[in-house]
Formats: C-alpha cells, sequence, structure tokens
C-alpha cells in the first residue's frame, strides 16, 4: 500500500494489476515507460493527486489478493471491495478510485478533476463513457448491491459495476482524451511515444 502525504483524507484507490495480459504476452504492470513500470507511474500520478492511500490489487504479493483471478476488471473490483476490505474501512472511504494498471499516460492534473468533481457533487464518476478511470463515492453505499451483482454474474462488466453504483459520465477536454488508452497490445505499446 502506498500513501503520500499531500492529500485527500478520504480518498483511496485500487490499483488493478490482475489479468492474464495474453495479448501483450507479459505482465503489463512491469512494461518500462519514460524511466518507471507502468504500475508505478500509475501509482506516482495516483499520489500526485491526492490519494491517500493506494491498494495494488491482483495476484500474489498484492495488498490484496484477487480470490477469483482472471474474471475480469469488475470482479477483481468488487472481490477487493466486499472481501479485501473490513467494514470500518470501507466506511471511511468517501473517494474509491479504481485505476487500470494499464493507462501509463493518466496525469494527476485528469485525476484530480475526478476525484473533485465526485466530491463536490457527491456522485460515482468517470470520464467520456470510459469505464477507468472510476470514482465510486462513499462506496460502502453499494456494498450489498455490488455483492449481489457477483453473485448473479461472476464476470460482470465495468457498465454493470459503474450502473450499480450510479456513476455519471462526464466531459474531459478533447486535448485530454489521449490520457485514457488502454494499452493491451505490444503495438499499442509501441505507439505510446507518438501520443504522450
Amino acid at each position: 500500500m502506498a500513501t503520500h502525504s499531500a492529500y485527500f483524507e478520504h480518498v483511496h484507490a485500487f490499483l488493478l494489476c490482475g489479468g492474464q495480459s495474453r495479448r501483450m504476452g507479459k505482465d503489463k504492470a512491469t512494461l518500462s515507460y519514460q524511466g518507471d513500470t507502468f504500475e508505478q507511474r500509475v501509482k506516482r500520478m495516483a499520489l500526485q493527486s491526492g490519494v491517500k492511500d493506494i491498494f495494488t490489487v491482483g495476484g500474489k504479493g498484492r495488498d490484496i489478493v484477487d480470490e477469483k483471478p482472471f474474471h475480469g476488471p469488475a470482479a477483481a473490483a468488487i472481490s477487493a471491495l466486499t472481501k479485501g476490505c473490513t467494514t470500518a474501512q470501507l466506511k471511511q472511504f468517501e473517494i474509491l478510485l479504481l485505476l487500470p494498471v494499464d493507462m501509463p499516460l493518466l496525469s494527476n492534473k485528469v485525476l484530480r478533476r475526478l476525484i473533485e468533481c465526485s466530491i463536490k457533487g457527491q456522485q460515482s464518476y468517470f470520464f467520456n463513457y470510459d469505464w477507468f478511470p472510476l470514482a465510486i463515492y462513499q462506496p460502502f453505499r453499494y456494498y450489498d448491491s455490488l455483492n449481489r451483482l457477483l453473485a448473479a454474474s461472476p464476470m460482470p462488466s465495468m457498465k454493470a459495476l459503474a450502473r450499480v453504483c450510479e456513476a455519471q459520465s462526464i466531459s474531459l477536454p478533447t486535448s485530454l482524451h489521449h490520457q485514457l488508452i488502454n494499452v493491451n497490445t505490444p503495438l499499442e505499446f509501441a505507439r505510446l511515444a507518438k501520443v504522450s
């Protein structure tokens, strides 16, 4: 778990590091970009945006170990939220930010905008109908509903998770759209330098 000294007191993040990375052919968290691994880079951006604590979610050695790996990011996030955290912890989370490890172009500016919108609007938000990053406002309120979603579908979609959390889409300036790019293949990785 990573922490930072200048933060929003009750804003926390799950950094989703699971997945088989079949298309990439190697663990995306370990890919190097501009001197950092993807994992290090996304963590740093989150800390600089004001996130208090970052919990990595994935396989063995992560802060929260995914009980049912390879069931998709929504299942990993729900399992981490409902089984990896105590009730007391969840009640302290005003905002829970869900971050994928394969978005290395995310900036602290964009993440902070999402956090501030969620705090001000008292609402869960994401950008431009891209499910990541997702800011869940008061996630404890959705504890039971998310458990039911996972029980009904072992591989729920991020769309379904966002719907349960009553998340709304907000716009992001066109000049910042490239920050929402997921890097899933060697070709997409090779193109990073052209879009950053």
